[in-house]
């Protein structure tokens, strides 16, 4: 059962799409141009190639060519250098 890690039934996930119909939609969604996919930290991009890898046999994803890890920037951006601190 799924209910104990994010409280997500069986037959919640049975009305599901199968993941590969959902990677086209979202294939479709983010188009073919210049676009980066962002999130916060890596492990959602991790696991979104693992499960492209298991239901298609590919390593990498062909149409999500840019990708950035927001958090890494942000920490950056606002965590001053160890020189800089007290």
């Amino acid at each position: 059962m799924i209910l104990s890690k994010n409280s997500t039934e069986n037959e919640e996930l049975q009305k599901g799409k199968p993941f590969i119909q959902v990677m086209d939609d979202f294939r479709k969604w983010i188009g073919n141009g210049d676009t980066v996919v962002c999130s916060w930290g890596d492990t959602d991009i991790r696991t979104l190639v693992d499960n492209f890898k298991l239901f298609t046999g590919a390593n990498h994803i062909p149409f999500m060519k840019k990708y950035c890890n927001l958090q890494s920037y942000v920490q950056n951006a606002v965590t001053p250098p160890i020189t800089h601190q007290p």
